[in-house]
């Protein structure tokens, strides 16, 4: 095994290309706290780790894990340190493993991983594949008690399973969130997949909640309804933390933010209108 180590410093990150056979494994680490760093390319066929306090932003670009079951895993891995997903796309690995997002921390560590979803984001669990009879990936997991995730906004899709006509066996998809045993704290956002909880607590914030038979149905504080299966270990019953607030308007939403964009495009027109005259 040969393992090439460069560190880039105007990226402030480490490039680790580890190579396993004709499967490369391609490592970016960011880790130098306390500084807040921000993902300034398109990230594709490499695992981005956040570790030791580094807060690191996503604003605009995607993270694309590799499409290899040796190196696939997690397209990011956030560990005692902050993920700010803002704008962008992030897809996980293939395989068991292969979520977009996994957030966890050390055995000592006193902040654990926190991780932010903003409407902007998309968030995809990595899809089976037809060499590998392997699972769908998690959009998101949780691994330890000492980590959060807070969902503001964005859209989240589990990984596909394999099909018996796609890899000749039937496999699971995966979550849309798998939480082991951290928190998650949803305020918005849309789901396709469903929220699994081991041992971790899982809130709700909107309007109109309700959870009967194993869904949680309402409304969340983006105006985005919710309407998602909530599943736990046999034997486990924690069910979620429905917290109502006043919902904004979805419609209302929508048009402050065509409100926004419009008032900006006069502005930058009057802007440049006044300087022509001069």
């Amino acid at each position: 095994m040969k393992i090439t180590t460069t560190l880039v410093v105007l990226a402030s990150f480490s490039e680790c290309a580890d190579s396993v056979g004709d499967a490369p494994s391609n490592l970016i680490i960011y880790s130098s706290p306390p500084d807040s760093q921000s993902i300034r390319q398109d990230i594709d066929g490499f695992n981005v780790e956040i570790l030791n306090g580094t807060t690191l932003t996503l604003d605009g670009y995607s993270i694309v894990a590799p499409a290899n079951n040796i190196a696939g895993d997690d397209a990011v891995r956030v560990q005692d340190a902050t993920f700010i997903a803002k704008r962008g796309v992030i897809k996980g690995g293939l395989g068991v493993g292969g979520s977009g997002v996994t957030v966890t921390s050390t055995r000592d560590s006193r902040e654990g991983g926190t991780a932010v979803f903003e409407e902007g984001v998309v968030v995809y669990g990595g899809d089976a594949t037809r060499n590998e009879t392997t699972q769908g990936g998690d959009a998101i997991t949780i691994l330890n008690e000492d980590s959060t995730v807070l969902i503001n906004g964005g859209s989240f899709f589990a990984g596909l399973g394999c099909t018996n006509l796609s890899c000749g066996a039937q496999t699971a998809d995966g979550v849309a969130i798998q939480n082991l045993a951290g928190r998650v704290v949803i305020k918005g956002g849309t789901f396709e997949g469903i929220i699994y909880n081991s041992l971790g607590t899982v809130e709700v914030h909107g309007c109109f909640l309700t959870f009967d038979d194993g869904k949680i149905e309402g409304t969340l504080l983006d105006g985005n309804g919710i309407d998602i299966e909530y599943v736990q270990p046999k034997g486990q019953d924690e069910p979620p933390l429905l917290i109502t607030d006043m919902c904004p308007d979805k419609q209302e939403t929508e048009d402050q933010s065509r409100g926004k964009i419009l008032r900006s495009t006069l502005s930058a027109f009057v802007s440049a209108l006044f300087l022509s005259i001069m």
